[in-house]
Parts: structure tokens; C-alpha cells; sequence
């Protein structure tokens, strides 16, 4: 305005902006039998704030616990394959959004693949 000083000001800085945290439902479950060609399908339940990016990876588990990442299983579903025989299969959904510190949640395994 004409007649007035321009000035400014300038608060104090905020502390750190930390990562939101997600909060996601039950345990990822499983649905399917474990024998070779059939397909296994993961719910992960449900996850917030919405919307949240989930990721899926199968694994496979040895009879002496040793677990192994399934190439290529990526996808909320995974038809077995005679690779899997014998052993135990598991998903791990992991969310992830924005601003957010991502989020693993894990099944439980299935009986041995027959």
C-alpha cells in the first residue's frame, strides 16, 4: 500500500517431519491347497491410510527352515510348480505409500507341497 513499509518475518523452523506410519490388518492369509498346479491366492487384508501399494513375494520353506524367494512370484497369486514339492510356501505382503514408512506383514507357511 502506498504510504507503508514492506516488511517481513519469518517464524521459528519446526522440528523434523517424521513418516507416517501404516497400519495394516491381520496377517496376510492364504487360500488354496498346497499341491503342485494349484494356485495359492493372498489376502492381505486391509491397510491405511488408503490408498496404500501393496507388493507381494513368495517364498519357499525348507523342512530345516531355510526360506528361498521364489523368482518371479510377485503377484498376489502363485501356481505351484514341482519345484515347490515337498516344501512349504509363504507370501510376504509389504505396503508402501508416500510419506510413509513401509510395512511387511507375513503368512503363516502352508502344509508341505505335494
Amino acid at each position: 500500500m502506498a504510504g507503508y513499509l514492506t516488511t517481513s518475518a519469518t517464524s521459528e523452523p519446526t522440528s523434523k517431519v517424521l513418516a507416517g506410519a501404516l497400519v495394516p490388518s491381520p496377517t496376510p492369509t492364504l487360500s488354496g491347497t498346497a499341491k503342485v498346479g494349484n494356485a495359492l491366492t493372498a489376502t492381505p487384508g486391509t491397510w491405511g491410510p488408503a490408498p496404500v501399494v501393496l507388493t507381494y513375494r513368495w517364498y519357499r520353506v525348507s523342512s530345516t527352515g531355510v526360506v528361498t524367494a521364489i523368482t518371479g512370484a510377485t503377484a498376489s497369486k502363485y501356481v505351484m510348480t514341482a519345484s515347490d514339492e515337498a516344501y512349504r510356501v509363504k507370501v510376504t505382503v509389504t505396503g508402501s505409500k508416500a510419506g510413509y514408512t513401509s510395512v511387511a506383514r507375513t503368512s503363516v507357511v502352508t502344509a508341505s507341497v505335494t
